[in-house]
C-alpha cells in the first residue's frame, strides 16, 4: 500500500447537509445531458447555486426528461430560465448553453430518503422554478 503525508489543517469541510424548504433565488451553474438507466431517453441535469441569502454557494440539482411525456416539465424550466413561451412550439432545436448562468426562483423542500445502507437522511428537492418571482 502507498503511504502519503498529508496537511488536513487548512482543509474546508464541504456541507452537504440540505438547507431549509423555502425559496431561493438560484442560477445555473452547469448543464449536462446524460443518458438514463431506466429508459431510452436522455435527460438533463441541472446544476444550481444559490446566489443570494444565506445560503450563498450552495447547490441544487433538478432533472428533466427528453421523454415525450416529461417534456412539460423541461419546457416549463426553459420558460423558468428566461426563454420565451412562444418560442417552444412545434418542433424546435434547444441550445443548452444559452441557459449558462441563467437565474429564476427555486422553490425548495425537503425529502427523505434511503441510502444504500439503509440509513435515512434528508435532502433537498426543487419542486418548481419560476422567472416571475426572482427573490
Amino acid at each position: 500500500m502507498t503511504r502519503v503525508n498529508l496537511d488536513f489543517s487548512d482543509s474546508v469541510d464541504l456541507d452537504f447537509a440540505p438547507i431549509p424548504a423555502g425559496r431561493y433565488r438560484v442560477r445555473v451553474s452547469s448543464i449536462d445531458i446524460r443518458q438514463s438507466k431506466s429508459s431510452q431517453f436522455q435527460y438533463v441535469n441541472w446544476e444550481m447555486e444559490v446566489d443570494a441569502g444565506d445560503y450563498v454557494g450552495r447547490k441544487l440539482w433538478t432533472n428533466t426528461s427528453f421523454s415525450p411525456k416529461a417534456l412539460w416539465k423541461l419546457k416549463e424550466t426553459l420558460i423558468a430560465f428566461g426563454e420565451d413561451p412562444q418560442a417552444l412550439a412545434g418542433e424546435i432545436e434547444v441550445d443548452f448553453d444559452k441557459y449558462a448562468n441563467a437565474r429564476a426562483t427555486a422553490f425548495v423542500d425537503l425529502e427523505g430518503y434511503l441510502k444504500p445502507d439503509g440509513s435515512k437522511v434528508l435532502r433537498n428537492v426543487v419542486n418548481q422554478l419560476d422567472r416571475k418571482s426572482v427573490v
